[in-house]
C-alpha cells in the first residue's frame, strides 16, 4: 500500500521523483491511500487507480473537550512549526489589530522552528503574545482547551493534524482555504484566503463575539473528528481496504 501525504507540483524533487514512482513503483502497489482529496487528485493525475481517502488518525480519548467554549477566556492558539509556510506572520498581523477591538485577547504560540528568535522577540515586545516553546503531544490538550479559537493560517498544508486535535477538543478553528485544511475543517470551522490577515482577524473576531456560533463550531468540530479521523474510524477504513485487496488476490 502506498500512502500519499500531499506533494507540491512546483517542487523540483517531486518533478523528478514522481515520474520514477509512476513507472517503476506504482505497478507493484496493491492499494493507494491519500490523506486528503487533494492528495488523491495528485495520485490519480499520475496514473493511480482506486485511490482511497483515509485521513490521519487522532486519539479522541486524549484530545477531548475539558472546558466549554463559554467558560474560556479570549485566547487564540497557534500550534505548529514556526516556519514562514505556516503563515504565522499573518496571524500576528491580525492579532495586532484585534487588540484594539478586543483588549483582553491573547495569543498563545506553541512550537519551534526557524522563526523562533523573531517570535521570542515579539513576545517580549507585546503583552498579548505568549510564546510557550515546543511542547510534547500529551500536553497539547491542555492548551487546546484553554483557547477560544485555534488558527492555522498555512500557505501550504498537506493535512493539518493540529486542526483535527483542536477540533477534537471542541475548539473552534480558523484555517486557510487550501489543500488539506479544507478537508479537515469541512463545514466545522471558518476558512479564509491564505495570506489574508484581514480575513483572519474577521473570522477570529466573529467566533469570539458570537457565542452561539462558537458553541456550534465546537460541537461540529468534535463530531467531524470522531466520524472521520478517530482511531476507530481510520482503522475501519483500512480494514475495508485490506479486505478488498485480499479478496481480489484470492
Amino acid at each position: 500500500i502506498l500512502t500519499e501525504n500531499g506533494c507540491r507540483w512546483k517542487r523540483k524533487r517531486d518533478k523528478i521523483l514522481t515520474p520514477l514512482a509512476r513507472y517503476f513503483l506504482f505497478p507493484f502497489i496493491d492499494g493507494f491511500v491519500a490523506i486528503t482529496p487533494a492528495a488523491r487528485k495528485f495520485l490519480e493525475a499520475n496514473g493511480a487507480k482506486d485511490v482511497r481517502v483515509i485521513g490521519n488518525p487522532i486519539n479522541v480519548k486524549l484530545f477531548y473537550p475539558q472546558k466549554r467554549i463559554g467558560e474560556r477566556e479570549n485566547v487564540v492558539l497557534f500550534v505548529g512549526r514556526l516556519h514562514p509556510i505556516k503563515g504565522i506572520t499573518f496571524l500576528l498581523l491580525a492579532m495586532k489589530e484585534l487588540t484594539h477591538e478586543i483588549p483582553d485577547i491573547r495569543l498563545l504560540i506553541v512550537g519551534g522552528g526557524p522563526l523562533e528568535p523573531i517570535v521570542r522577540k515579539l513576545s517580549k515586545k507585546y503583552d498579548f503574545i505568549h510564546y510557550l516553546g515546543p511542547k510534547p503531544g500529551e500536553e497539547l490538550p491542555k492548551y487546546y482547551n484553554t483557547a477560544k479559537v485555534f488558527v492555522l493560517p498555512s500557505i501550504h498544508e498537506p493535512f493539518g493534524t493540529v486542526l483535527a486535535e483542536a477540533m477534537a477538543c471542541g475548539t473552534p478553528v480558523v484555517g486557510s482555504n487550501i489543500e488539506g485544511i479544507l478537508h479537515v475543517i469541512g463545514d466545522a470551522g471558518i476558512l479564509v484566503a491564505p495570506r489574508d490577515y484581514k480575513a483572519i482577524k474577521k473570522a477570529v473576531k466573529k467566533i469570539i463575539k458570537d457565542e452561539d456560533l462558537a458553541e456550534t463550531l465546537s460541537r461540529k468540530g468534535r463530531k467531524r473528528v470522531e466520524k472521520l479521523f478517530s482511531y476507530e474510524a481510520v482503522a475501519e477504513k483500512y480494514e475495508i481496504l485490506f479486505h478488498d485487496i485480499l479478496t481480489e488476490a484470492a
